[in-house]
């Protein structure tokens, strides 16, 4: 049961109008990808995260956004998780950005203690995450097109929770006035929508292995130009041969990462992306 600080607490019950699911994305680049195929499937936490203090992988819903400015075209993995586990964390942000923001003494959020931020978090099952989840987005966002753009309802006011109410502000924020320019010009950030899509973060070392632990429900790759995509082959190879899962080609999507001779950015390839999904299994 949640505390009643807890920001999840509205949302336990059923009353919310109900909302496609969507999956859970996880970025990466094509070396990392290369040793996900090459260790059966499996994406494991490598790093003790900073917000947690443990290891964890972490995933968007419905939204790919996580990139580095170093990365390459990225490979975009989006999934649905088929089994229960005991360590599946959501919130209504990203923690690393709250992380950095609580380190920065002149945001609101380094005033709030740390008890008070891990009222974000919801320690969920899965079979609970995503009614959690869509509740949550239907009460600010009223559908899936407004959540994708952080854009909340007209009419929206948070609940009586302290927490609630701080999320709201940093809705509302403009980042440029929370981080200064360099930073944001170095990160590449798109922190106007992670700071409000829903992220996941799963520990026990990570571990989810496709597809005995979770389902494939789109992979997008940095298109080949020799037209020779051997991630592709190699992915429908594995899933026909050895578990009976026919990866269809609506579930792959080899994206075009130049435009015009020149590289896109990774904000407009992970656009491209999400749309490119939800145009092909009819999202509105």
């Amino acid at each position: 049961m949640l505390e009643s600080g807890n920001f999840w607490k509205p949302y336990q019950s059923s009353e919310y109008e109900q909302l496609p699911e969507l999956p859970f994305f996880h970025n990466t680049t094509e070396f990392i990808y290369s040793k996900i195929e090459d260790s059966f499937w499996r994406l494991k936490a490598v790093e003790e995260d900073k917000f947690y203090g443990e290891k964890k992988v972490f995933f968007f819903y419905g939204n790919p956004l996580y990139v580095s400015k170093k990365w390459e075209p990225p490979v975009i993995l989006g999934i649905h998780i088929k089994v229960k586990n005991s360590s599946f964390c959501i919130t209504p942000t990203d923690t690393g950005m709250i992380k950095n923001m609580k380190e920065n003494e002149i945001t609101r959020i380094s005033k709030i203690p740390d008890e008070e931020l891990f009222n974000y978090v919801n320690h969920v099952d899965l079979d609970d995450m995503i009614q959690y989840i869509n509740n949550f987005i239907f009460d600010w966002y009223g559908d899936i097109k407004n959540y994708t753009e952080v854009k909340l309802k007209d009419s929206f006011e948070p609940h009586s929770i302290p927490i609630q109410k701080e999320h709201h502000k940093l809705l509302e924020a403009d980042m440029e006035s929370v981080f200064n320019e360099d930073f944001l010009k170095e990160n590449n950030l798109d922190l106007d929508k992670r700071k409000g899509t829903v992220e996941l973060a799963i520990g026990d070392n990570g571990n989810l292995i496709l597809p005995f632990t979770a389902r494939l429900a789109f992979v997008a790759l940095p298109e080949d130009k020799r037209g020779n995509n051997f991630h592709i082959k190699k992915l429908k190879e594995y899933f026909d041969k050895n578990h009976g899962e026919i990866v269809d080609d609506s579930k792959i999507y080899p994206y075009d990462y130049l435009e015009n001779g020149a590289h896109k950015s990774i904000k407009q390839i992970m656009d491209e992306c999400r749309g490119e999904y939800y145009k092909r299994f009819k999202i509105n």
